[in-house]
C-alpha cells in the first residue's frame, strides 16, 4: 500500500496556500475542460511532493493524481514553474516506461471525453500551448490523432504534429446524420 500525501490548503501559511492553490489549478486550466470545472474543488495526490517558494518550483512525485470536477491527470511526475506573483509559467507530466502520462476532460455538455496521452505532457498558459511528446495520442469519441509531437494552441484553437520516424495519423469518423423533418 502507498503512502499518498494529501495537500490541505486550508492549513498552510499563505504563500504556500497560494503556490499551491496555482499548481492544482494548472491542469483544469488547460482551456479544454468545462468552465464551471475551475469552481470546482481540485484534488492533488502523490507520493512525495516538493514545493519552493524562493524558485516558484512543485516538484510531485509518484502516482500523480489530479481531479477537477470533469478534469483529471495521471503521470508518474509533474513538475510546476510559476514566476514571482505565482502566475503558472510551465506545467509537465511525465509518465513512465510502462504508463504514458493521461489527461482527460469533458469539453462540452454533449462531446465524449477528450483524452490526451503521451510520454510527456508540456503546459505553457502565457503561450496558450499544450505540447505533446512521445507516443502522443488525442482521443474524443471515436476520432484520434497520433503522432510523436502534437501541439495544440488553445487560444487559436490550432494544431500542429509531427512524427520523425513514420506519419501522422488522422481518423475522423462521420458524424451522426440528422432527419430534416
Amino acid at each position: 500500500m502507498c503512502n499518498y500525501y494529501i495537500i490541505r490548503v486550508l492549513y498552510l501559511p499563505r504563500n504556500l496556500k497560494l503556490l499551491i492553490s496555482l499548481s492544482l489549478y494548472l491542469w483544469a486550466s488547460i482551456s479544454f475542460a468545462l468552465p464551471e470545472d475551475k469552481a470546482k474543488k481540485a484534488y492533488l495526490l502523490a507520493q512525495s511532493v516538493e514545493l519552493n517558494q524562493q524558485t516558484h518550483q512543485g516538484i510531485y512525485i509518484g502516482e500523480v493524481t489530479f481531479d477537477q470536477g470533469t478534469t483529471h491527470l495521471r503521470a508518474d511526475k509533474a513538475t510546476t514553474l510559476s514566476d514571482p506573483k505565482n502566475k503558472l509559467l510551465e506545467a509537465r507530466a511525465y509518465g513512465n516506461t510502462k504508463k504514458l502520462a493521461h489527461y482527460w476532460t469533458k469539453t462540452a455538455p454533449n462531446k465524449p471525453e477528450l483524452h490526451a496521452f503521451a510520454e510527456q505532457i508540456h503546459y505553457y498558459p502565457p503561450k496558450h500551448l499544450v505540447v505533446l511528446i512521445g507516443q502522443a495520442r488525442v482521443l474524443q469519441g471515436e476520432d484520434s490523432l497520433s503522432a510523436d509531437k502534437i501541439c495544440f494552441d488553445t487560444l487559436k484553437k490550432h494544431v500542429t504534429s509531427s512524427n520523425k520516424q513514420s506519419k501522422t495519423i488522422i481518423i475522423i469518423h462521420p458524424g451522426k446524420k440528422h432527419d430534416a423533418t
